[in-house]
């Protein structure tokens, strides 16, 4: 017995759509099989079709970027990182933990610890 099939309709981009059409010729398939399947494998990871990946070049190995973690607090309208003051909290746009500069650029990230201060008498 046949599967129901709904009709449905994906955008891709002119870079993503070239991609696919290369694939899909190198393959023999048809933009339809290889969508469905990569939906497929994608949900149940698992698929028998034959994407391909075999005879895909080697990428050359780059070093990872690592930067360094950035950790700011911002406390009574002041923006510190690393304890030092670097101006007014209203001068940066933070979002979901994240740091962001005026140009929208992440430069870092909240620090979570809990600040204690030791007041003696």
């Amino acid at each position: 017995m046949k599967k129901k099939v709904k009709p449905t309709s994906v955008r891709f981009d002119n870079e993503l759509l070239d991609e696919l059409d290369q694939r899909c010729d190198k393959l023999g398939c048809s933009r339809n099989d290889f969508i469905k399947n990569s939906v497929d494998f994608a949900i149940s990871q698992y698929s028998d079709f034959d994407f391909g990946d075999d005879d895909v070049e080697e990428v050359q190995q780059q070093e990872p970027i690592v930067e360094e973690i950035r950790l700011f607090n911002c406390n009574s309208g002041k923006m510190y990182e690393n304890d030092k003051d670097i101006g007014d909290c209203a001068d940066y746009h933070l979002d979901h933990g994240k740091v962001f500069d005026n140009n929208g650029k992440q430069i870092g990230i909240i620090d979570s610890k809990p600040k204690i201060t030791l007041i003696s008498d």
